[in-house]
Formats: C-alpha cells, structure tokens, sequence
C-alpha cells in the first residue's frame, strides 16, 4: 500500500509538471515547449518586463500595457486577451507573439487618445514587434497607426515614426486611423509645415495571413504617416509566402519594396511587381516559390541585390571569401562579367528567381539527363563517369576511400588501413593495379564494366584534356573538355586524413588503380589544385580518396579499329603493321592461344617431353633455321594465311620504340604500345604456359644466337617491355601478327 501511495504521488507530481510545459510555434513553424519554471502566466499584468509569458485564459484589460526590453508571449489555443487601451510598444523594446497548431489564440489591441493599437503612444515612435502565430487584431487610436508610430499631435518635431514589424506566420489585421497608416507611421492631425508625420518604418512579412487598412484620411495601408499637406519618410517592405494559404492585403502601399516570392492577384493571373501593389489582395503565384527562393544576384544570400552584393562577388574574385551565388551570368566562373551582371540587375530594378529544379549539369551540356551517372566519352574508348563514386550529381563530393578499401571509415590511418601492417612498410600486397578486381571500389558499388581508371587514363585526363577551374552549383572543381567536345567536372573534394578534411575547395586527390612502381605503398593519383592545376602524383595508401570511375565500351578498342570484325591491321608507323589481336583471339582484349616455337596446334602440356621438334630433351632439338617467319613453322602465317607472320626480334625491337605503358582494361592487364601516328595496339599480360607455370612472353620467330634449343621473346611486364631475352622453344606462349 505505502508504494502505491508513493507511485501515485510521483505521478500526481510528474502531470503536474507535464501540466505546466506549454507548447507553441516557433518563427519557422516548428513546435517548441516552454517548460515549467521558464515562464510567467499573463493574468492582467499592466507592465511587462523582458521574459516568457503564457496567456492561458481570457483576460480583458482597460489600461493600456506597457513593453520594456525584449517580452516574449504565447497565445494558447482557444483564449483571447483584450487590451482596451492597447499596447504601447516605443523603440529599445520588443514584443514576440507566439501561437500555437491550432492558431486560434488572439490578441485585440485598441489604442487610445492618438496612441497606436500596438506600438508608440502619443508623439512616440514604435519598437520591434515580431508576430510568429495566433490572432493578431490592432486597432488605432485617433491618427496612429494599427501597429507603428503613435500620433504626431504637435505643430512641429519629428515623431510617431514606424519602428520594425515582421510578420512570419499567424493572422495580422492592422487598422490605422486618420492619417496613421496600418503599419507604419503615425499620422498629424494637426497640418503645420513644421511637423513632420511618422516615418514608414521597416516591414517585413515572410508569411501568414496579413490585412494592413491605413485610417480614412488617406493614410497608408502599410508606409508612413500623413497629415492633410505633408507625409513621413518612405520606410521599406519585403514580402513573401511559406505556405500556399498564405495573403496579403494593403489598402495602399507607400514603400521601398522587396519581392522574395512571386505573387498574383486574388482570382486573376496578374503578377504582383513593386510598382503595381494598388489596394488588391495579393496571394502566392501557382509557379512561385517560398520565400527562401534563391534570388539571381543575392550574390550574400541576403535576400535582396544590393551593393553589397557587388562588394561579395569582388570579394570571391580576390579569394577572400567563397559565395556559392558568385556564378551569377550562370557561365560556370566568376569575373568581371559577374559583377557586371549584378550591377545590371540592380540598376533594372526586376527580380529574377533562380529554378531550382533545373539540374546545373544538364543546363550546361554535360549530361543527357538528371538520372546520374552518365558514361561521358571523351576519347573513343575511353569513358569517365559525370560524378564521383558515392555521390548522386557531378557537384557533390561522394565517398572517401583508402586504395583497395571499399566502405569509407570515420578516420584514415595506417593503424585501420585494411590492407596494412600497422605501418606505411610493409602493405599487403593486393596487385599492382586493381582495377576491376575485388579492391576496386567502383567495380564493387557500381557493377558492370565501371572500375577505377589507371594512371594513363588520368594522365590523359591532365595532359590531353583542356582543363579550367569553374563553379558548378556552387562548388569548385576543374572541367576538363575531351577532344570530341564532351566535359566533365571534378570537384574539388579534398582528401581525408585522419579524422579531418583537407582543402576542400581548393584542391582534390583522386585515386588510380596502380600502385606507384618505385614502392607498395604508395598509389599514382590526380592531383587537383588551384595553384598548379593538375598533374600525376604519387600519395600514400591509407588516405581517404576521390574516386572517379571510367568504363570501356563494349568495342573497347573502338578508338583503335574500324569495327567489331576483328583481326585488323594497325599500320603502327615505321613500327610496321600488327594485327589488333593475338593468333585463336577474337578481339584484342583475349590472351588467344599458346603455341610452343615452331608448332601450329595447342596442347595440354608444354615441357620437352611433348615438344614437337625434339626428341624429348632440349638436347636433340631439331633445326627449323634460324628465322621461322613465313614457313610452316609459323603458326601466324599457317592458321591466317596471306602474308600474315611471326614478327621477329627486330620487328619488336620496333615496337619497343614506341610510347608505352602498362595498362588495365575491363579487368585484362597489358601493355599498350602508341606510335607516333597515333594508332596503337595493345598486349594483353599472356599468362604464358610452361607446365604449370605463368610468365609474360610473346614469341618472335627468331631463334636464339647464343642457344639453339630458345628463341627470342618480347617480354612485357609492369616495368618494362623488350626483346633481349630468349627463353625454351618448348614453352607455350601467345603470338601477335605481323604483315607486310
């Protein structure tokens, strides 16, 4: 029974604070709680000091309220508090009103003898009120405005002015009487050319429902305060909508005015401009948007274009500061032309709003559509995706990864580097290039023929591309522009150390698939930076990288041969003619079959024991003369005939003078061999068989001056390629064609 007793006290307490804890409306919409303790409940309190307030009950108030520093009050649903005399609200303070969901709490506030309903009293200027949800209904005394400066009562002076309304959500009715104005300025009663009426103030409305009636003797639904020869100084108006119930109506506007969202007419599709507001109830456009719609030209994202503008786009140009909003003409840069573009905008006076539906990347031809990634071909054969792996639009960074690692990690070191030993020295050894393989971390997200592009594809990218640093959706990076006119851009992602983000905005490190050849623990990458542009650059493993994945057609080797009919002749210079293919290949790509030296049939086996031209001993190896090419011992030019053959020593030796590299295509490691004309060819890594072993020989026809049991081959490897070696007639290796 005791710890019943005691379970129902605590619950009896803990309602009792739950009671207490009041919710409401913030300025953007969101629900808040103002908890027990936090604030003081408005019973009838003719004098509020700075704080929270809750008003929880009808209250009816014949003496006027008086504000002092900043007063924060919470209309709760359904109860309603009546200030006969009004509110007097002078500059240096603020009042807040907050509603709550159901939006049905309301304040009625009346002014008295020249005094505003919310605002100044008599010859007194008006404070800050920010209106945020509930019922909101002010009503002037004789001359003042609805919510604004209190009446200019005097032959001379300068008083009454409007001070700062913003109006975010709720229902705001504003009703100004004589010469006041809804809101805004207080009006003169008394016509004297050395009394000046209140000024406009400054008003600002980002949503809600809002009705400004300026009082019957002509004063203005929302501006300055008038008298019967002589007005007030213009003050300014920003308008726009958050939700689509969202009105506005001003008997008559006498403002500087902003725009923020687009407006119509109620019941006609007349759009609203800064100079056409005359006394109709405007409402959101069906094509507008809210009003945190990004404005062509708000450079500072202020909201308005203004000279300050011009001051931050100079300040992007200089490097002193970053604006995602600089790109103004939309080019892709920021220069002069940027600036010219905002002073033109400021001079027409017109507001444009940016569609935010339209993808950047689309607009400016890089991609077909906004379904990313795209392949982008910027050389026949050779293919770059628009955007990053990990990212869903070619501005957005995407994923960091360490070199063979396929998730990204909170931090990159070599104590977490998967493929690691704790230090730099030594790595795992996953292969020289992973491309395609299970360490590629775009064959393994993307599938298919995606994988990390190899260092010649990104020397190409910085050596044969144009490249310039621009600005796309904000976001720097460098596009680079292929020979056939297709872009791409790579932002400027940083890289990852540690825990931190190193120059984000001002360079980008972007993986290869190779490791770097002079040690395991270090990988080639393209290196983006504003100072030096691009090049090739050697960094460590265990750094989060960019990875910017490429793909190879189905025609790989488009670029290299006529069509899809393979064997071709690639006329390689003064290299000679070689076939595109190895002998039993169907396209370049194939290792084909393996033939020992001077057979023209495969075989299980390859040892002398099953060799052809011996006895079963390299001792008793039969002469075939010194040079194979063009006889029947030639399996080139028995299996294509015409004047298909071996190539011999020197025909390599040739080759060999070419540009070359070792490369990675579609997952198939080789080397690709360039000649001056430009036509290439490529040697896949042959796998040559020799019982059960692996090496990377192409046979030539000729046989071995120092030893008549070898013959010479063209060894390709990660290194290097050359025709020096020989190695034993009785090996199976893979032969590439020659012709005359």
């Amino acid at each position: 029974m005791k710890r019943i007793l005691l379970l129902t006290v605590a619950l009896i307490a803990t309602l009792q604070v739950l009671a207490q804890n009041v919710q409401y409306m913030d300025a953007d919409g969101n629900k808040q709680t103002a908890s027990s303790g936090s604030y003081t409940k408005f019973t009838g309190q003719t004098t509020l000091n700075g704080g929270w307030y809750v008003l929880d009950s009808n209250v009816t108030l014949d003496s006027r309220i008086y504000i002092t520093g900043t007063v924060h009050l919470i209309l709760t649903d359904g109860h309603t508090l009546t200030a006969k005399k009004g509110i007097c609200l002078s500059d240096n303070n603020e009042l807040d009103i907050y509603g709550q969901g159901g939006g049905t709490g309301t304040l009625n506030a009346t002014g008295g003898d020249n005094c505003a309903g919310i605002g100044g009293d008599n010859h007194q200027h008006a404070g800050t009120l920010i209106v945020n949800g509930g019922k909101v209904n002010a009503t002037a005394g004789y001359s003042a405005a609805g919510i604004g400066g209190g009446a200019q009562g005097y032959w001379k002076g300068d008083y009454g002015h409007g001070g700062t309304v913003i109006i975010n959500g709720g229902a705001v009715t504003a009703s100004g009487s004589g010469y006041g104005a809804g809101i805004g300025g207080g009006g003169n009663h008394k016509f004297a050319s050395t009394a000046i009426p209140g000024k406009g103030g400054t008003v600002i409305i980002n949503g809600g429902e809002v009705s400004a009636t300026g009082g019957g003797d002509g004063g203005y639904g929302i501006g300055p305060g008038r008298s019967s020869g002589n007005e007030g100084d213009t003050g300014t108006l920003s308008l726009g909508w958050r939700n689509s119930t969202d009105r506005i109506f001003m008997s008559s506007v006498k403002a500087t005015v902003t725009l923020k969202s687009e407006f119509v007419y109620e019941d006609t599709k007349e759009a609203v401009t800064a100079d056409n507001l005359d006394g109709r109830t405007i409402i959101p456009s069906d094509t507008s948007a809210p009003s945190d719609r990004k404005l062509k030209g708000d450079v500072n994202d202020d909201g308005s274009v203004d000279i300050s503008d011009v001051v931050a786009a100079i300040n992007h140009m200089a490097g002193s500061a970053v604006f995602a909003g600089a790109d103004v003409n939309d080019d892709l840069s920021v220069n002069i032309s940027d600036i010219v573009a905002v002073i033109n905008i400021i001079a027409k006076g017109i507001k444009e709003y940016e569609d935010e539906d339209t993808d950047p990347a689309v607009a400016h031809g890089l991609c077909p559509d906004s379904k990313h990634p795209h392949a982008i071909n910027l050389v026949n054969g050779m293919s770059f995706s628009c955007c990053n792996v990990g990212a869903s639009a070619p501005w957005e960074f995407g994923g960091y990864y360490a070199w063979g690692e396929t998730e990204e990690k909170r931090e990159y070191y070599w104590d977490n580097y998967k493929y690691g030993t704790g230090y730099s020295d030594p790595c795992v050894d996953i292969g020289h290039d992973i491309a395609g393989t299970q360490y590629d971390v775009a064959h393994v997200l993307w599938g298919g023929k995606w994988q990390m592009p190899n260092l010649e594809q990104l020397t190409y990218l910085c050596d044969e591309c144009s490249s310039k640093w621009v600005m796309l959706k904000g976001v720097k990076g460098i596009l680079y522009t292929g020979p056939n006119g297709n872009s791409v851009f790579f932002p400027a992602s940083g890289d990852r150390r540690g825990r931190d983000l190193y120059e984000v905005g001002k360079a980008g490190i972007y993986a290869a698939s190779e490791i770097s050849g002079e040690d395991n623990t270090s990988v080639w990458v393209c290196h983006l930076n504003l100072e030096y542009n691009t090049d090739d650059f050697i960094w460590t493993r265990e750094v989060g990288f960019s990875v910017r994945p490429v793909i190879e057609p189905e025609d790989w080797a488009s670029g290299w041969c006529p069509d899809t009919n393979h064997p071709h002749i690639i006329d390689m210079g003064d290299a000679g003619k070689w076939a595109c293919c190895n002998v039993g290949a169907s396209n370049p790509l194939e290792f084909g079959s393996y033939y020992a030296w001077g057979e023209t049939e495969e075989k299980k086996n390859y040892d002398w024991s099953t060799y052809k031209h011996s006895d079963g001993n390299s001792d008793t190896c039969h002469d075939l003369g010194s040079d194979i090419s063009g006889t029947v011992y030639d399996v080139a030019h028995m299996k294509w005939g015409g004047t298909w053959h071996m190539p011999s020593r020197e025909q390599f030796k040739l080759l060999n003078n070419c540009t070359n590299k070792w490369i990675t295509i579609n997952g198939i490691t080789g080397r690709k061999y360039t000649s001056s004309n430009g036509n290439a060819i490529f040697l896949p890594s042959t796998e040559g068989l020799w019982g059960d072993s692996y090496d990377t020989d192409y046979w030539s026809s000729t046989l071995s001056q120092w030893d008549s049991t070898g013959a010479y081959v063209q060894y390709i490897s990660f290194n290097y390629s050359n025709c020096d070696g020989y190695t034993d007639r009785s090996r199976g290796l893979h032969v590439r064609p020659v012709t005359k």
